[in-house]
C-alpha cells in the first residue's frame, strides 16, 4: 500500500470512523451500492427497482457510486437519486454521517475509505450469488499470507480500511447454504434466508422488462433468432483470479464455435465474466453473440434453453428455471490448486454433464438438447431444493420486511 494512501487510511479511521459512530441518523437516508458502484445490476439494483415498483423505497435512499460522475449522472438522468463518492467533500461527509444503512451485494463498498464514512451505518450484504467456491472469509483460510507477522500486518491493514467487516444483515438462500457457506465467509449478527432479489424476475412469468441494465442489442437478436427457430445456448464461465479465457488458452475455438451453432439450429450468447477483457473477443456470425459482460445477465438466462458454465455460481440461478446445464470444467485440476478452492466436492454440486473437450462439449449441448437426461434433471432438483428455500417471487418484500425490523430497532 503507498505511503499517502496508507496514511488516508489512518486518519479517516482515527477521525471519521468515531464520528460516523456518534453522529445522528435519518431512517429515511439509505445508501444502495450495486456491483462495484459503477454497474447497475445484480441484487442491489434489482432490490431498488423492487422498492420503487412497490412504493417502499425510503424518501432519502440513494445509489452510491464509487468515484465516478459520469456514472452518477447517468442514473441521476434515469430518475435514480445518486451521488458521486468523492473523498474530502464536505457534501459527502455530511450525506455519509447521516445514513442509517448501507446495502450492498459486494466487497468493493468499503474500499477507498467508504468503510470510515459508514461504519456507524447499519450493513447489509446480499451477496452476488450462492458460493460454490471459496468466497471472503473462508477464501483467506489456510492462506501462507495471512500468518505471521506479515499476516498480522495484513489484518491490521484490512481493519483500519473496513474489509471483511461485522454486518448487521447478511441474506441466504437455503438454510443448508447459510449453514455450510455463508456462516464461514461472513461475520454477521443476524443472516437470514430470503432469497436473491435478482430472481424474483426469474420466477415471475409476467416479468419480460426490468429497469436494470441489460444489453439491448443482444436480447433483441436472442428474441429474432427465436422466431426463425433456433434454440438458445448461454456460455457463462467465470473468471480466473490468475487470468485467462478458453478463447485466449485455444481450448475454444471461436471459428467452430460459429460453425457448430449455425449447423445446429442455436445461438450461443457468450457471457463473460467483468473482470475478463473481452475487447479481443469478436464474433462474426449472427449464431454466435458477445453479451456485454457489464450488463445484468437475468433477462438472458431467461431466453436460455441451456447453459454451460464452469464454476461460476450462475448455475444456482439457473435451477430455478429448471434446464440443462452443461459443465466445462477444462482446467479443473489447475484451477482449484491455482486460481480458488471449493466449499463443496465439485462433483457432487454440479447436477450436469462435465466435459473437458471442444468435441465433447458439442456433442453434450446437442444430446442435452435433444434428449435431456433424465438422471441430470432428478440432480437438478435436488440441489434446486437443497440451494433454496423460497421459489415464489418474493424475495425482495422478505428483504424489505427484515430491514424494516432492523430500522424499527433503533439506530447506532
Amino acid at each position: 500500500m503507498r505511503p499517502l494512501s496508507l496514511l488516508k487510511t489512518i486518519v479517516l479511521s482515527a477521525f471519521v470512523r468515531p464520528l460516523s459512530h456518534l453522529w445522528p441518523k435519518d431512517p429515511k437516508t439509505i445508501a444502495f451500492m450495486p456491483r462495484d458502484g459503477q454497474r447497475y445490476t445484480d441484487n442491489v439494483a434489482h432490490f431498488f427497482e423492487a422498492l420503487r415498483a412497490s412504493g417502499d423505497l425510503p424518501q432519502e435512499a440513494y445509489l452510491l457510486v464509487a468515484d465516478s460522475t459520469e456514472v452518477a449522472q447517468k442514473w441521476t438522468d434515469r430518475g435514480r437519486k445518486a451521488f458521486n463518492f468523492a473523498s474530502g467533500s464536505l457534501g459527502l461527509l455530511l450525506r455519509s454521517l447521516r445514513t442509517s444503512m448501507v446495502i450492498t451485494d459486494n466487497w468493493q463498498w468499503s474500499a477507498d475509505g467508504r468503510y470510515s464514512y459508514f461504519a456507524g451505518a447499519r450493513k447489509v450484504q446480499i451477496w452476488h450469488g450462492i458460493p460454490l467456491k471459496k468466497v471472503e472469509l473462508s477464501n483467506l483460510d489456510g492462506q501462507r499470507a495471512m500468518l505471521g507477522l506479515t499476516g498480522a500486518s495484513k489484518r491490521a491493514l484490512m481493519w483500519l480500511k473496513g474489509r471483511h467487516p461485522f454486518y448487521d444483515l447478511v441474506v441466504a438462500t437455503s438454510p443448508f447454504f447459510l449453514e455450510h457457506a455463508f456462516r464461514s465467509s461472513f461475520r454477521a449478527t443476524r443472516f437470514v434466508i430470503t432469497g436473491y432479489p435478482r430472481n424474483d424476475f426469474l420466477l415471475n412469468p409476467h416479468s419480460d422488462s426490468i429497469a436494470v441494465d441489460m444489453d439491448d442489442s443482444v436480447l433483441s437478436c436472442v428474441d429474432a433468432a427465436r422466431e426463425r427457430g433456433d434454440r438458445i445456448v448461454v456460455y457463462a464461465p467465470t473468471f480466473r483470479d490468475r487470468g485467462g479465457t478458453p478463447f485466449e488458452e485455444e481450448v475454444l475455438d471461436l471459428r467452430r464455435l460459429e460453425n457448430f451453432a449455425s449447423g445446429n439450429a442455436l445461438t450461443i450468447v457468450a457471457k463473460l465474466h467483468p473482470y475478463v477483457d473481452t475487447k479481443s473477443l469478436k464474433a462474426k456470425s449472427t449464431h454466435v453473440l458477445i453479451y456485454d459482460a457489464f450488463k445484468d445477465v437475468a433477462p438472458l438466462l431467461k431466453r436460455a434453453d441451456l447453459l454451460v458454465t464452469d464454476y461460476s455460481s450462475i448455475f444456482f440461478d439457473f435451477l430455478l428455471l429448471d434446464r440443462p446445464i452443461v459443465f466445462f470444467p477444462y482446467d479443473l485440476e489447475r484451477y482449484f490448486s491455482r486460481d480458488r478452492q471449493f466449499l463443496f466436492p465439485y462433483d457432487e454440486f454440479t447436477p450436469g454433464a462435465r466435459v473437458k473437450t471442444e468435441e465433447a462439449l458439442f456433442k453434450t449441448i446437442v444430446q442435452e438438447l435433444d434428449s435431456p437426461d433424465p438422471a441430470h434433471q432428478e440432480a437438478r432438483l435436488a440441489l434446486r431444493d437443497k440451494s433454496f428455500q423460497f421459489i415464489d417471487a418474493q424475495a425482495s418484500s422478505r428483504l424489505w420486511n427484515e430491514i424494516q425490523g432492523l430500522l424499527i430497532q433503533g439506530l447506532r
